[in-house]
């Protein structure tokens, strides 16, 4: 029998997303709009959309929705605020590597650079979790 961990690590991966990245629901093709989800080490967590994001609470039905995959998601865009610290994955000509590290959003160009190429996380495990795709689209131009 699997942990709860061990599933939720199978829906993050099933559902293409990350853990603690935010989503919405989609229910019958109509969009949760009161509510943002995230996925944590072993269950799902819910907040208001437009409260404080220590405002979380336990999501079991919703949970169960997915696991029977009676809805879909949706993510949403992390888009940081001026001065708030996001990740991205950098890659140094140098050495020919790649690796996540992190930022202060400043409203620059690198800043919109980054978030145009899809490189802007909120957590550093979603930067760590895209250095391979991030490196391809960036580096190589694959798609």
């Amino acid at each position: 029998m699997l942990s709860a961990k061990e599933i939720t690590k199978e829906m993050v991966s099933e559902y293409n997303t990350d853990f603690f990245e935010e989503f919405k629901i989609i229910r019958d093709g109509k969009e949760d709009k009161d509510y943002v989800y995230r996925f944590t080490l072993d269950h799902l967590q819910k907040k208001k959309t437009e409260e404080d994001e220590l405002k979380y609470t336990d999501a079991s039905k919703e949970y169960c929705e997915l696991l029977r995959k009676e809805c879909k998601i949706k993510k949403v865009p992390f888009i940081p605020k001026k001065g708030q610290r996001y990740y991205f994955v950098y890659w140094n000509n140098l050495n020919t590597k790649a690796y996540a590290t992190h930022e202060i959003w400043e409203d620059c160009l690198f800043d919109y650079l980054n978030l145009r190429a899809g490189n802007v996380f909120k957590t550093i495990l979603g930067a760590q979790n895209r250095i391979k795709e991030v490196s391809e689209r960036i580096i190589y131009g694959k798609r």
